[in-house]
């Protein structure tokens, strides 16, 4: 069954009428997660595939249009950009499958992570915002974002985030949105043809064959040797070493630039962060799932 668009998101953030009327080509390629899943190691790899330049890590070979975003230029701005783009294009989103438009030409890759996980990373982004982004997002007329500082204690923000979303259709993920349904959005149609799967923990275990798979599903012909190089340029150490080349914007946008955005990654980095009452409500919140879904939210594991 092809996806039904039945949902609409419009934050500060993130605005899916963005997407309305998209100029689409048949060989776009868009990139849809939940934030702080892997969306940028995810977008360099698709950039590198797609230019097969090597030498270059400027944001030209990084860039990918957000069309989602609500912070950023009127959407025929956009759409005057991206008709002037001359090679296969790749766009990036923080929105569900069934709040973008669907076309079946198009190559949909979605990325999940552990959800406690997601989370921690989630702290350290939304505590590294800029005073200047909070701005931008007040500009958007909707009611101020809140400061992480302003939250309470990180039990506080975690049992909101667990069980408080955005839009009244979320059950979680305040105050960004559900990265349960993002992904969950994209699992319900795991077996179209042109919807790929990836998770974190996979792409950490086994860089080479992720990205290989990446390439075989956007009919990207590649050679060992190309694959190696892709690999190298997107390592953690690689990525973060090059960070400034990657988005000059980084130090407008994080208070530690580039260093603040990307920090050391990995798997289970929430276990330091919460306790077993913590655990135990999110226990509460994943038991509700499929238990096949929850096994590769957690797990990135197919039975």
């Amino acid at each position: 069954m092809k996806p039904t668009r039945d949902k609409r998101f419009a934050t500060e953030h993130f605005s899916s009428d963005r997407w309305d009327d998209f100029p689409w080509r048949d060989d776009d390629i868009v990139v849809a997660t939940g934030i702080k899943t892997g969306t940028t190691w995810t977008l360099r790899i698709v950039g590198l595939l797609v230019h097969q330049d090597f030498d270059r890590v400027d944001d030209k070979v990084m860039h990918a249009p957000w069309p989602d975003a609500n912070f950023m230029p009127p959407v025929e701005e956009l759409h005057a950009e991206i008709a002037e783009i001359d090679h296969r294009r790749f766009f990036k989103s923080h929105l569900p499958l069934d709040a973008l438009p669907y076309n079946e030409k198009v190559k949909y890759i979605n990325v999940t992570r552990h959800p406690l996980d997601t989370f921690r990373s989630t702290l350290h982004h939304w505590g590294g915002i800029t005073d200047e982004i909070f701005e931008i997002f007040e500009a958007t007329g909707f009611p101020p974002f809140p400061r992480l500082e302003d939250q309470g204690s990180t039990k506080e923000i975690f049992n909101r985030w667990l069980n408080g979303g955005r839009m009244d259709w979320e059950q979680d993920g305040w105050p960004f949105h559900s990265g349960f349904h993002i992904a969950e959005s994209f699992w319900k149609h795991r077996d179209l043809d042109n919807v790929l799967l990836l998770h974190y923990s996979n792409m950490i275990e086994d860089l080479d064959r992720e990205v290989q798979r990446i390439a075989d599903f956007l009919n990207i012909e590649i050679t060992d040797e190309m694959r190696g190089e892709i690999v190298r340029l997107t390592t953690f150490d690689t990525m973060k070493a090059q960070n400034k080349a990657m988005n000059p914007h980084y130090d407008f946008i994080f208070k530690h630039g580039g260093d603040g955005f990307m920090t050391k990654g990995g798997l289970n980095t929430w276990r330091d962060l919460l306790d077993d009452e913590d655990i135990a409500r999110y226990e509460a919140r994943a038991a509700r799932f499929d238990p096949d879904f929850r096994k590769w939210l957690e797990t990135g594991q197919l039975d």
